[in-house]
């Protein structure tokens, strides 16, 4: 596991999660923002239990999306 990957999982699986620490604590965890002993355990845990670890999105990044050929209905 990378830090920095963000772990997506259901709120169920949050809640099984509670038992690990607070919800503030099992968030940035699974944001992928601490890199603790605990934060990796949660992180451990939520893959465990169907968690699904996907790639940060460039934010950095404002190009706009350019809509070209869009047709118009004449009446």
């Amino acid at each position: 596991m990378e830090r920095g990957k963000k772990i997506i999982v259901d709120n169920g699986v949050r809640a099984k999660l509670l038992g690990y620490g607070s919800y503030p604590t099992i968030r940035e965890a699974l944001k992928g923002k601490i890199d603790t002993p605990r934060a990796l355990t949660i992180r451990a845990e939520a893959l465990k239990l169907g968690g699904v670890e996907v790639e940060p999105i460039n934010q950095n990044n404002n190009e706009s999306t350019n809509v070209s050929g869009v047709c118009t209905p004449t009446i």
